[in-house]
């Protein structure tokens, strides 16, 4: 993730309240963050140059077992968390193939998620909901 694009970020998690690391996901998930996101909701706020926006409003609910739903929209399916790079691999429903990354750090808990849209490549940041 260019810098940029981090600053972004630090700018969409301090508006969700939540503060971002400075450093890439993958640079950021510590030994608590192994097991992958625990269950809950993260409410997603979507940047980028594209005028659509798929996430904003978007909530992704993590569910016990691998499986996730949202609100907002409907998408359902599964998934399965990479402790090695702190990644999610999205195994059916709507978000199936697209880049993920779970951060956890002092400030709070994130998923990244980056899509193609065939315009340009976005990224939407879903912030743990407390």
């Amino acid at each position: 993730m260019s810098r940029r694009n981090l600053a972004l970020v630090g700018v969409v998690l301090a508006a969700a309240g939540i503060a971002a690391a400075s450093r890439s996901p993958r640079q950021t998930v510590g030994a608590a963050a192994a097991g992958g996101p625990p269950p809950g909701k993260y409410a997603c706020y979507q940047f980028g140059f594209n005028a659509q926006m798929f996430f904003n409003g978007v909530t992704v609910v993590i569910q016990p077992g691998g499986h996730y739903t949202t609100a907002g929209a409907s998408f359902t399916g599964a998934y399965r968390f990479v402790p090695q790079g702190a990644r999610i691999i999205y195994t059916s429903g709507k978000l199936a193939g697209l880049k993920s990354w779970y951060i956890q750090s002092a400030g709070g808990q994130a998923i990244y998620i980056t899509f193609h849209d065939g315009k340009a490549t976005n990224t939407a940041v879903c912030g743990r909901m407390h």
